[in-house]
């Protein structure tokens, strides 16, 4: 069992992403939070070769500086334990899932990182899009996920501030009302989810060959994916 993310290993990688070694538009501490919750609570679990490369956020002028293979395998090891870490913590209790922006004494940071954490949170829904438009297209539930939408402009931050209901929210507000979103879009999508591992399972009784596409739809060969 891969060992939880102690606060020395948060700091450590805080300051890895908002240091001169990653492209202008790598991911903070706090995007990164809000990319791996939607990763974590959306509709199915993809690779982490299709969403590493996210993260950084390189362009052909714009790329990664690596001083070794030992730091590229530390920084890759504490993503993973952190993916892992909020995997569980979510799946344990959804509706208490607070995220990493409203833990200041964790992260060492009074900074109020709203906008960075939804740009994360819509980055990762941005990575599967097709697969939310169930979420998207129910009229109960497609409301949920707006509010995160409007604090990644300018124009929906100002909606907000304008908004009565909201212009008086305290910390401890905006706190409940994540976690009540966090834990009701994780639910929403919990029998997708329930049903493509059935799905997968179920394949893979069949005996999927090695070099055939993977049942769970990552698009790598079996071999490479779910047979490891």
């Amino acid at each position: 069992m891969k060992k939880a993310l102690t606060q020395k290993d948060i700091i450590s990688l805080r300051d890895f992403l908002s240091s001169d070694k990653t492209p202008t538009k790598c991911m903070n501490l706090f995007s990164l939070d809000g990319f791996l919750t939607c990763l974590v609570i959306g509709p199915k679990t993809l690779p982490h070769s299709n969403w590493l490369p996210e993260i950084w956020g390189e362009t052909e002028s714009d790329e990664m500086t690596w001083d070794s293979m030992e730091e590229t395998e530390n920084i890759i090891g504490l993503i993973m334990r952190y993916n892992n870490m909020k995997a569980s913590a979510i799946q344990i209790n959804p509706k208490n899932s607070k995220p990493l922006m409203f833990e200041r004494a964790a992260t060492q940071d009074e900074g109020w990182h709203i906008e960075d954490w939804c740009n994360g949170f819509v980055a990762g829904f941005n990575l599967a899009y097709d697969e939310w438009q169930p979420l998207l297209e129910s009229k109960e539930d497609s409301t949920l996920i707006a509010p995160l939408f409007l604090f990644t402009s300018e124009e929906g931050r100002n909606n907000l501030e304008q908004d009565e209901k909201f212009s008086s929210y305290t910390q401890e507000n905006w706190e409940a009302a994540f976690n009540l979103v966090i834990s009701e879009i994780h639910e929403f999508w919990l029998p997708y989810r329930d049903e493509l591992h059935a799905v997968t399972h179920q394949a893979i009784s069949r005996k999927v060959g090695r070099n055939e596409p993977c049942p769970c739809g990552s698009g790598k060969k079996y071999k490479n994916c779910c047979l490891n």
